[in-house]
């Protein structure tokens, strides 16, 4: 059979302040209302049982390794920006606040999904109980939101400081500021956006969460090193 795994967002929920698994589904964009169709086909086409399918909901994924105009770049570039010794103007208060989560602790829950969706089969397989145990789990859904942690602006350029000096031997002078320059558009986009995830659903499935700034900015310091695009940065 055909196993399907779907990377939907947390823009399928509207204005919760804490994502769970019963929070309803009424998203504030057409992106969210386009993803909540493909959830509902998943669901369905896993029910006729066309394909085995399963989804996660990503949060706000960093470090970026570039920018780009989603008001999610935010997130990422109060502490990539500083990381290259360039000056930021945050265009969100110091307070605003996200659910985030690491490329790689993403990339390993869609492995995760990958290895435990199966199609629970008959009494006699040898899976068949570790089948009953996930579809009960997901639930009708088939949707699991992905872990993340939740960071405030000021928290994430905090730990972002603390670490070019610590782990890479910075100076002030080598770090990039950053600064209030307030965008009313974007600061309203993420005030409306959710502030954190608890899933119990996510941990019934055991997805990993490894989610601490200083290795978020390791990942993106490695891939820097690996591509020669850091120049301040010493081996």
């Amino acid at each position: 059979g055909i196993n399907a795994e779907y990377g939907s967002t947390i823009a399928v929920y509207g204005m919760v302040d804490i994502i769970r698994d019963d929070s309803p589904l009424e998203p504030l964009t057409t992106y969210g209302n386009t993803k909540i169709c493909c959830e509902k086909l998943l669901a369905d086409y896993h029910r006729k049982q066309f394909l085995v399918g399963a989804g996660g909901r990503v949060p706000v994924v960093v470090l970026r390794p570039d920018g780009n105009r989603a008001a999610s770049n935010c997130f990422n570039a109060v502490m990539r920006e500083p990381l290259l010794g360039k000056d930021y103007g945050l265009p969100t208060p110091w307070t605003a606040r996200g659910p985030l989560g690491s490329w790689s602790n993403v990339i390993d829950c869609l492995i995760h999904l990958h290895e435990v969706i199966r199609k629970p089969g008959n009494p006699g397989d040898a899976w068949y109980e570790e089948g009953q145990r996930v579809d009960k789990a997901f639930g009708p859904s088939r949707m699991v939101g992905f872990p993340a942690r939740s960071f405030s602006m000021r928290e994430l350029y905090d730990e972002t400081v603390k670490y070019a000096k610590t782990k890479l031997g910075f100076t002030d002078e080598q770090i990039g500021k950053v600064y209030e320059e307030i965008d009313p558009q974007t600061a309203e986009i993420i005030r409306l956006w959710p502030k954190g995830i608890e899933s119990a659903r996510a941990k019934a499935l055991g997805l990993p969460e490894r989610i601490e700034v200083s290795d978020i900015l390791d990942e993106f310091v490695r891939y820097h090193r690996t591509h020669g695009t850091m120049p301040n940065l010493r081996e």
